[in-house]
């Protein structure tokens, strides 16, 4: 038996898609974490860009709040009862022009952990 779920986009705005599984799986070229079949909706300003574009940025992190997807909200794709929530995550500055400088920033500074990387998250529970 096939069930049908109906979901929503969980945003509002402008947004990108990036590794869709549309294009492969898993999707970011591992199943850990449940990314097979993961879809990376990036958030973008009215130009069409996901970051600061200075000359700068490919050289020093840039605070979070320069982000366009910085403090937008969020929302459940499904109807449902949220079963639980991990948040906390510190928001750290970003090198939107060199990803290996940002990984390893955060390495230093969060001791490698995981959690620190993925950031919040939370579940929810159908009804």
């Amino acid at each position: 038996m096939t069930v049908t779920l109906d979901m929503a986009y969980p945003f509002t705005g402008r947004w990108l898609v990036q590794n869709s599984p549309g294009n492969r799986v898993p999707s970011h070229g591992t199943p850990q974490f449940a990314s097979s079949y993961a879809i990376d909706f990036v958030p973008v300003d009215d130009s069409g860009h996901s970051a600061p574009l200075t000359l700068g940025a490919f050289v020093r992190p840039e605070p979070p709040e320069k982000f366009p997807g910085f403090g937008r909200t969020l929302l459940s794709p499904v109807d449902g009862t949220v079963v639980t929530v991990h948040d906390g995550e510190r928001d750290h500055p970003a090198y939107p022009g060199a990803a290996v400088g940002w990984i390893r920033a955060d390495a230093a500074t969060t001791g490698c952990r995981w959690m620190g990387v993925l950031g919040g998250k939370s579940c929810c529970d159908r009804d």
